[in-house]
């Protein structure tokens, strides 16, 4: 559809037609929403599994790439575009300095444990150079390979941005936060195609029942 738009609009543009030839055209079918995504134990299992072949030098670099849509939600378009001069404050941080929106433009701190591994694939390379050396497709088959090695069931890459807000709203992070790590315009962005909004829904709900909790005695002296 997006492809038949494209070519409807050129259509226009260049003078080839004045109809409108999509204007009654409606989408079929239920549009499907959201990607698949790992639960919180099968996320650190491919975690363990990217630190550990991450130490192997023939198998860093997609390790390393291969972790960042996790750590992050960042797109792996934004992860295979990054240049060494993107790693901020002493590599500390990794920035998105340009995207198609404001949103997009985002910097984010590194764990202190995977700050020295993405130094470690930088090293000797000029500020303009790209931290990895290959396309989104590489990345994307990277990802479900570790999947497997890892045990856990292959999603795309665009799953682990999924499991990664999760888990930051079970970290207690509010949608808002969770909405500008994805670099996305808004929070019905967010959780209408990545976060569970059940999440945000079950913490309010035993928030709720905090107050049905047992009051101790107070000590008599």
């Amino acid at each position: 559809m997006a492809e038949a738009k494209t070519f409807c609009r050129r259509a226009r543009i260049n003078g080839w037609t004045d109809a409108d030839l999509l204007k009654d055209m409606k989408g079929e079918g239920k549009r499907k929403r959201g990607k698949a995504k790992l639960t919180k134990d099968e996320a650190k299992k491919y975690m363990d599994k990217c630190r550990e072949l991450a130490t192997d030098p023939t198998e860093a670099e997609a390790a390393i790439a291969a972790a960042i849509p996790l750590l992050l939600g960042y797109r792996a378009s934004e992860v295979v575009e990054r240049q060494v001069r993107d790693l901020d404050e002493g590599g500390t941080v990794l920035m998105v300095p340009r995207a198609k929106s404001q949103a997009g433009i985002r910097a984010q701190k590194l764990p202190g444990w995977f700050q020295p591994l993405i130094a470690s694939i930088t090293r000797g390379k000029k500020s303009t150079d790209r931290i990895f050396n290959h396309d989104r497709s590489w990345l994307l088959y990277q990802v479900k390979r570790i999947c497997r090695l890892a045990g856990v069931p292959e999603v795309p890459a665009h799953g682990l941005r999924g499991t990664h807000a999760d888990l930051c709203l079970q970290a207690h992070e509010t949608g808002l936060t969770v909405s500008q790590a994805l670099g996305h315009t808004s929070t019905d962005v967010t959780f209408g195609h990545y976060a569970d909004r059940g999440i945000v829904d079950q913490q309010q709900h035993a928030q709720a029942l905090s107050v049905l909790a047992p009051t101790l005695p107070s000590t008599q002296n």
